[in-house]
């Protein structure tokens, strides 16, 4: 479990931290870690932490869809059918 993924668990002592979270992500993104980057870009999509933004959110989830990441090609699928930050398709 990534730092970015505990401070959304709940627990008696803590609270969430949502901008917290979406910080991490975008820091552990930007070293190359997959699973953040796409933690980080559905962050950017659904606004966990900050202003949605679904343009970005798509060319980073298309950036690791293109390197094989299972959930990022999901979620790219998904926004084309949409048009979620994309022209449909």
């Amino acid at each position: 479990m990534s730092f970015a993924n505990i401070c959304l668990t709940f627990c008696a002592e803590c609270k969430q931290d949502h901008q917290l979270a979406r910080e991490l992500w975008k820091l552990a993104s930007s070293l190359n870690h997959d699973n953040a980057t796409y933690s980080y870009a559905m962050a950017l999509r659904t606004g966990i932490g900050g202003q949605t933004d679904a343009a970005a959110a798509f060319s980073t989830l298309k950036q690791l869809a293109d390197k094989g990441h299972a959930l990022a090609l999901l979620a790219v699928d998904q926004m084309q059918y949409a048009g979620e930050g994309t022209s449909r398709d």
